[in-house]
């Protein structure tokens, strides 16, 4: 039994020194010859490198194979807590976001109530794919302020995404805080390099935020050239807009350069949002608006933030064409989009880019969402409100939300906070006011 699980932990191994296919025979044999052996660790290990192995829709079946061969054994419970990890982020991959945030729920009170030294960990990684999702409020809930132990990788991937969303909500005093603290940091190589896809982003924003367009530009200038799909795993994130700050600052070698790698990782790793990335790339670099318009219509895997940027580049195209109306449609849905994210930032830098066309939203177009009072209530805090007004407690809440009890709390904190109260009865009171016709 020992020499299977030490060939299983060899297959792995091999797969993460890039050896795949020597890996995937010896994970192959490794399963053929543990028919009828009852070893769990074994054959959990060897479906792993199956995953490891895989493309993305092969590897979500042998992650559901792994979590079903370990079921909710206790002594596996660390394994099952990274399988749910790395199936949330799988289907985030496929845009699967529904599943995703399950995967995510399941991982947050496992790791809560079986594996509570990995919770710090676990909700840097709910916080980060939030993120992506649009979850922002959820993502800062999750990630500030956090007081668990977290390794190097999650405080690089948590300051980033905390520094990611502070820029782009123009929070001048959160970004202040962060960005010196993440600056802080050790040198990042390796797959800390790769973590790092939010701060790089922050980072350009910044300098952006400051008319530094050549900084902006030098922020994510560097991945272009890096052939290394490991690494710069998510360099799709922020290709399209590298492409807008290079025209912007006259290098069209460079915005060449962008989208030629586009194309490339959209190539090697044809998933959706890949595809869609190659396609914005493209279309901005071509200056096509309808093309940019085909992308927030007939690519579902776009994500808020993404059709927002999308919008407004078209609409810039289009007010460079004299096609008015069309480019105050088009600025209207970008800032919809940014509004329903608070990205404040966002808001600003497409006003001010279509105002040098005389085109200008209308003062009644788009309510902006009020940062206090009921209305201020984010979803999940509009649920928690509810279950809290049922006379639900804190553990029920989470159980009943798939959500850690600590972030519970804050969402809990947060409501008393935009509403002016200091009690859950409070809370019960208000909630049953406004259920009343």
């Amino acid at each position: 039994m020992w020499r299977l699980r030490l060939r299983a932990l060899r297959a792995y191994v091999l797969s993460a020194l890039g050896r795949t296919a020597e890996a995937a025979d010896e994970g192959r044999a490794v399963l053929s010859a543990m028919e009828g052996v009852p070893d769990r660790t074994a054959v959990a290990y060897a479906l792993l490198t199956g995953y490891a192995c895989a493309d993305h829709h092969d590897g979500l079946r042998y992650l559901d194979r792994i979590l079903a061969e370990i079921g909710d054994d206790p002594r596996y419970a660390d394994l099952r807590l990274s399988m749910l990890l790395d199936r949330a982020v799988t289907l985030d991959t496929l845009g699967a976001g529904d599943g995703c945030d399950r995967a995510l729920s399941e991982a947050l009170v496992l790791a809560e109530q079986r594996v509570a030294w990995r919770l710090g960990s676990v909700r840097v990684a709910a916080g980060w794919c939030y993120a992506q999702r649009g979850r922002w409020d959820d993502a800062w809930t999750e990630l500030y302020p956090t007081q668990e132990y977290l390794t190097l990788l999650d405080q690089v991937v948590r300051l980033g995404t905390l520094a990611f969303l502070a820029v782009h909500r123009d929070d001048r005093a959160a970004t202040a805080s962060i960005l010196p603290a993440a600056d802080a940091l050790p040198p990042l190589t390796g797959h800390l390099y790769g973590a790092a896809s939010h701060l790089w982003m922050a980072r350009a924003v910044r300098a952006e935020q400051r008319a530094d367009v050549a900084g902006a530009v030098d922020a994510l200038a560097g991945t272009v050239d890096i052939d290394d799909g490991q690494r710069l795993y998510d360099r799709y994130l922020w290709l399209p807009e590298l492409v807008r700050l290079a025209l912007a600052r006259s290098d069209h070698d460079l915005a060449r350069a962008a989208v030629a790698a586009a194309e490339a990782d959209a190539a090697r790793d044809p998933v959706p949002r890949r595809a869609c990335t190659a396609h914005r790339a493209r279309a901005i670099l071509d200056g096509d608006a309808d093309a940019l318009l085909h992308a927030v219509v007939g690519w579902p895997a776009l994500g808020p933030l993404d059709r927002g940027q999308t919008y407004e580049q078209a609409a810039v195209l289009l007010a460079e064409t004299g096609e008015t109306v069309r480019a105050r449609a088009a600025l209207t849905e970008a800032v919809r989009c940014y509004l329903d994210l608070g990205a404040a930032w966002d808001i600003r830098r497409a006003d001010a880019r279509l105002r040098g066309y005389g085109i200008r939203r209308g003062p009644r177009a788009i309510r902006r969402r009020p940062t206090t009072g009921w209305e201020a209530l984010t979803p999940t805090e509009h649920r928690v409100t509810e279950l809290v007004a049922q006379g639900r407690s804190n553990p029920d809440i989470a159980t009943e939300m798939f959500l850690s009890r600590r972030t519970v709390q804050m969402h809990v904190s947060n409501i008393l906070a935009k509403l002016g109260y200091s009690s859950r009865i409070d809370i019960a009171r208000e909630a049953g006011r406004r259920a009343d016709p």
